[in-house]
């Protein structure tokens, strides 16, 4: 029982070590000025900023109080939860950002990261388990790779062109799987195909759900480019609410789309097999219009 017994220990371990370095953690001076305290977030800034001496506390400090002051001129300064829906201005981003990470998941990305393994062994791979610590590899290396792409391409066509990408990964997967008496050839371009989306998936989406390594590649490199675009889309007075229902979409769309495939995969249920790529390329469609209607609108 050793070979489930460590991964599941050694996850504790993280764990902890997360619990104590959240005890170090500086508070966020941005959100230290926004309630007032303004002896805190200099203390904050100063610690961050230590022996740093192109940086200037009370220069920073002084530009967050008047982000404050401006916002609360501009916006009132009361935040509430009505505002997502009667003020068209956080409508709009509202739609944005929920958008955007629900559209994270929709393509599929969960069956991969969930299933990897599984769906290797029913497609009749002899190499389930060496595929999927390849899949995870290439998850670091698009991450990586991810870095020297966005500030060159941008946002909106990055995460565009890779959605396009993915679907059709996904359309060529469910078309493979049309034929039930598949070859060992093509068997192998399925998984081919999964590698190859999982690497734009990794280019420009990538989740907070997903492998240990994933996840690690995320915090390491900074790569999860559909959350930096929903935190930059939900500024204002309200944006922690505006994140916080788009993180709950997040998490709803990727435990729907965990929980619901087996019953479309297994033989003994809806038996599609890989014929599920369909269904993702459905996913992948919607993502790439919400995309760029997200992008359009936060522009209006």
């Amino acid at each position: 029982t050793f070979s489930w017994r460590f991964p599941i220990a050694f996850n504790v371990l993280i764990t902890l070590l997360l619990f104590v370095g959240s005890f170090f953690v500086i508070e966020s001076p941005r959100w230290l000025t926004q309630k007032g305290k303004d002896d805190k977030a200099f203390r904050a800034l100063e610690r961050l900023h230590k022996k740093n001496d192109d940086l200037d506390a009370e220069t920073e400090l002084s530009i967050l109080i008047e982000a404050r002051n401006a916002e609360k001129n501009n916006e009132g300064n009361q935040s509430k939860w009505s505002d997502l829906i009667k003020i068209p201005a956080d409508r709009r981003r509202f739609i944005c950002a929920f958008g955007i990470l629900c559209c994270q998941q929709i393509s599929g990305v969960q069956f991969i990261f969930s299933y990897a393994t599984r769906f290797f062994v029913d497609i009749g791979q002899t190499n389930a388990f060496l595929y999927t610590i390849i899949v995870d590899v290439i998850e670091v290396v698009g991450v990586i790779v991810s870095l020297f792409l966005v500030n060159r391409f941008g946002r909106r066509p990055l995460l565009i062109s890779t959605g396009i990408f993915m679907t059709a990964t996904d359309v060529v997967i469910g078309a493979i799987g049309i034929k039930r008496d598949r070859t060992d050839s093509e068997n192998t371009a399925i998984v081919a195909m999964i590698m190859l989306y999982v690497f734009a998936f990794n280019l420009a989406w990538v989740s907070r759900a997903g492998s240990g390594v994933e996840v690690a590649a995320n915090v390491a490199f900074q790569g999860p480019l559909a959350w930096a675009v929903a935190t930059e889309l939900s500024h204002g007075k309200n944006k922690t609410k505006i994140m916080s229902i788009g993180t709950a979409g997040f998490w709803i769309c990727a435990w729907a789309v965990t929980v619901t495939l087996p019953y479309l995969f297994d033989a003994d249920q809806a038996n599609l097999g890989p014929m599920v790529g369909w269904i993702y390329a459905g996913g992948g469609v919607i993502s790439v219009v919400s995309v760029a209607l997200a992008f359009f609108f936060a522009q209006l």
